[in-house]
């Protein structure tokens, strides 16, 4: 009886309900409503359908929907920088199979404020669409990774890292004014740039590496393997010379080396290790139970790597509270090279052949209450300066210029917005990304003077 009742209900009702879902094509073109020529880049959606489509270079652009109903309400929506967003709903009737809809976007009035001359901060670039999640100088220019919204679901190895959808790379010049934009189809998370100028933009699933020509921009992904190996160790060059580390965020020591491709030659400039963490680190071995310890003792044997680093990673000591990730920046400065060992307070100074030159000590890292370090140095690239910054409880932010000579603070200034982050110095100028608390007004990208 249930078998009948199943088959009476495939016959009568599936017909039905697949008859009440099809799929349509959105198809249609995109113009500028004052000028009436063709818009490229233009993101069409419809809410509640997954996929996107963009615009050509002749305005035009497809859409297939999955799975549309009988008498649906449908929301288009068109956007494209800088144009006032368009939203449009259709009603689906009849057997309708295809959709042509043409958009005139009509240009928004996206004015700057002039350079201030007393200090307040600039808005550089900011949007009534898009966020601003990160940014990178490239020599005149600047490169933004802009977003709309930030990634809620997450998995579990994610938590600590923030997830942006729809994101654009969009390239301004120095007056913020657009040159070009590039969509991203990838959940992104922001840029890694070394002292070199190479960018590249870390996503969930891949890495681009981010070329400019002729104010296009180009995005060419490149293997995790390949970022791992060749990007992340090369920190900066000078001539003929390359700066390589050996960094990696879960082991407590490092090597600095200096490399010169004239003759294949490489020089160790120095060794720096987290000497108490190392310790933790390699006790671990004594409390892994017999046939575990027999096991890293194998992995020695096989690969040469020592056994009680083996067995700290086979405990995943490198994620625990007890782990703490060395800190020891290098930078080409002023013909020196500059070492800051963060773990014992040191500045070491090298000639750009890596001989010593002398080392300072410094407390700058040690700030105390009210304010507490932020663990990161800044490069002016421009006038050759280095500084650091703190931030307080209440999120005011200090950046401070650290003097090269004696290792101290030379000058502190205290941003004019609280809780900004994404701090770059260049040429003179604090760039941060920032949005008024409570405000709802999205995250710009701001300036103001380092006085």
């Amino acid at each position: 009886m249930h078998f009948r009742l199943l088959i009476w209900f495939c016959i009568v009702f599936l017909p039905a309900i697949a008859a009440a879902q099809r799929t349509i094509e959105l198809r249609g073109k995109v113009i500028d409503a004052e000028k009436q020529v063709p818009l490229d880049d233009a993101m069409i959606k419809v809410d509640g359908h997954p996929g996107q489509a963009f615009s050509d270079k002749n305005g035009l652009f497809k859409l297939v929907l999955d799975k549309v109903m009988d008498d649906e309400e449908i929301t288009i929506l068109c956007q494209r920088f800088p144009y006032t967003s368009i939203a449009r709903v259709v009603h689906i009737t009849g057997n309708l199979q295809g959709l042509y809809e043409v958009f005139e976007m009509v240009a928004e009035v996206n004015e700057l404020p002039q350079v201030s001359i007393n200090g307040e901060p600039n808005v550089v670039w900011g949007s009534e669409e898009i966020n601003v999640a990160d940014f990178v100088f490239l020599e005149e220019k600047i490169l933004l990774l802009t977003y709309d919204h930030e990634q809620r679901w997450k998995r579990q190895e994610e938590q600590k890292i923030t997830l942006y959808s729809e994101g654009r790379l969009i390239l301004i010049d120095e007056n913020g004014k657009e040159l070009n934009r590039l969509y991203i189809q990838d959940l992104v998370i922001g840029f890694y740039q070394n002292l070199m100028g190479d960018t590249f933009l870390k996503c969930r699933e891949k890495i681009y590496h981010v070329t400019i020509a002729e104010d296009e921009i180009f995005a060419e992904p490149v293997s995790f393997d390949f970022f791992a190996d060749n990007v992340l160790p090369l920190v900066d060059s000078l001539g003929s010379k390359l700066y390589l580390t050996s960094f990696r965020d879960d082991y407590p020591a490092l090597d600095y080396v200096v490399y010169d491709q004239r003759d294949s030659s490489d020089k160790l400039i120095r060794h720096i290790e987290d000497e108490l963490t190392m310790e933790l680190m390699r006790s671990e071995f004594k409390y892994l139970p017999p046939h575990e310890k027999m096991l890293a003792y194998q992995v020695e044997l096989d690969t040469g790597v020592d056994k009680e680093i083996v067995a700290a990673y086979m405990a995943g000591f490198q994620y625990t509270q007890y782990f703490e990730e060395i800190n020891a920046p290098l930078f080409v400065c002023n013909d020196t090279l500059h070492l800051f060992d963060h773990h014992h307070g040191i500045l070491y100074r090298y000639t750009t052949e890596g001989s010593p030159i002398d080392n300072l000590n410094f407390q700058y890292h040690k700030s105390k209450r009210p304010e507490k370090w932020d663990e990161s140095l800044i490069l002016d690239e421009v006038e050759q300066r280095i500084y650091t910054t703190t931030s307080t409880q209440g999120g005011s932010t200090f950046i401070k210029e650290i003097n090269l000579d004696s290792g101290e603070i030379l000058r502190s200034m205290k941003l004019s917005y609280s809780f900004a982050t994404n701090v770059r110095v260049r040429n003179g100028l604090v760039y941060y990304i920032y949005r008024p608390f409570g405000s709802l007004q999205n995250r710009f990208l701001y300036s103001e003077v380092v006085r």
